[in-house]
């Protein structure tokens, strides 16, 4: 049949082709072979010192390597991360705020918050700020035409977060700020720069009161 010289032409190429792999296979088990009975016959050769410095140029190589491959890597992964850290802690800052304000958009859309309810909106607007566990949140007030205030106690807490929380959120929420007495932690008897501890007092504003 046409296709069975074709068949032998590839079986005799594929022949060809593995004879040709086999021997530079085998070509290169040898160089292999007398590359290191030849660098054994030049180690054997060498006196004390000599051997002791290709064993130090050999480990300097080694270094160098894994410098090159994982040290270096590393320490650039490191430094970009330290760079880019303090930019997404500040993003995260700036993306908290915009939710607090967009809740307060919405409020003031529907008109002042209750007195009864702003209790929650101040834990809350704390919690986004990341203050939640550094404060204690008191009320005093009646009900009716009583004024409302909110006692909020700061114990070691991030000074750059209450001074954002007091420059955004009381607007927000349509209160003022009655009386601040905020000073630095003191911690094992000295003063903290960034952290603050006092209290705050907010009220809703005479008007709103009345």
């Amino acid at each position: 049949m046409a296709f069975q010289p074709e068949s032998s032409e590839r079986r005799s190429a594929t022949v060809s082709f593995l004879f040709r792999l086999r021997s530079q296979a085998q070509t290169l088990r040898i160089r292999g072979a007398s590359l290191v009975q030849h660098g054994s016959i030049r180690w054997a050769g060498l006196n004390a010192r000599e051997r002791g410095l290709v064993g130090f140029c050999a480990a300097f190589l080694l270094l160098v390597t894994v410098w090159i491959l994982l040290v270096s890597p590393a320490l650039k992964t490191i430094d970009e991360a330290q760079v880019s850290i303090p930019q997404l802690r500040t993003d995260l800052v700036q993306i908290q705020a915009l939710v607090v304000e967009a809740k307060s958009l919405s409020r003031q859309v529907s008109g002042a918050i209750p007195d009864q309810q702003m209790r929650g909106a101040i834990e809350e607007s704390l919690q986004s700020a990341g203050l939640s566990s550094r404060v204690q949140l008191l009320e005093e007030g009646a009900g009716g035409q009583a004024n409302w205030r909110w006692l909020i106690v700061f114990s070691n807490a991030n000074a750059a977060d209450v001074l954002a929380w007091l420059s955004d959120v009381p607007y927000a929420l349509r209160l003022q700020i009655h009386a601040a007495d905020l000073a630095r932690a003191v911690v094992s008897g000295r003063a903290q720069p960034d952290q603050l501890s006092g209290e705050v007092i907010l009220q809703q504003p005479s008007e709103a009161a009345s």
